[in-house]
């Protein structure tokens, strides 16, 4: 089976194209422009994503879309980590997080997955990291001041390939799509 994997972000395409082959499914990437929903719900964007970009090429595709959930701070960002990475700064995040005891975030991973005729179908994980007392490192705001689980430093500070490990090995989701795609052959 062949999915087109509608992303920019090269890391998210490496991971599922590595994940993938194991159930023997062509992963092709293109970026296209698909309009993102203003909502709350990651698999909501994403599903509306997938069906607008399967409707768009006519071919099977996947659309991915994350939040990321500070449980002391309301659940904030969720849905809007992309508006957060552009406006704030690591330590603009640091500074909402000041005298919070409890700093594990969520993220959720939802990906969606349309194919021609047939409704959207939605497959989701969540992994707990932790937001530290500092900023360090390279990258978004958040990779910056976010501890993935098992590691000692924030994101920023991890080589790519531990960041590629570290999701392959976490992100159910894409085994989930695998699983569920095998099926289909």
């Amino acid at each position: 089976m062949e999915i087109t994997f509608i992303t920019g972000n090269q890391g998210k395409y490496e991971i599922a194209k590595d994940i993938f082959k194991q159930y023997k499914i062509k992963l092709n990437r293109e970026k296209i422009y698909t309009p993102e929903i203003q909502s709350l719900d990651v698999e909501e964007v994403a599903k509306f994503s997938a069906k607008y970009a399967c409707k768009k090429l006519n071919k099977a595709v996947m659309v991915s879309d994350v939040g990321y959930y500070i449980k002391s701070l309301n659940d904030f960002p969720g849905a809007f980590i992309k508006f957060i990475n552009k406006t704030l700064t690591p330590n603009d995040i640091l500074r909402l997080m000041k005298n919070k005891t409890d700093r594990k975030m969520i993220i959720k991973e939802c990906l969606a997955l349309a194919l021609p005729e047939e409704e959207p179908i939605i497959f989701s994980s969540e992994l707990i990291t932790t937001i530290s007392t500092k900023a360090s490192g390279k990258g978004s705001s958040i990779d910056q001041v976010m501890i993935l689980d098992g590691y000692d430093n924030v994101k920023g500070l991890l080589s790519k390939e531990e960041v590629h490990s570290f999701f392959s090995k976490n992100l159910s989701v894409y085994h989930d799509i695998g699983k569920h795609l095998e099926g289909k052959n």
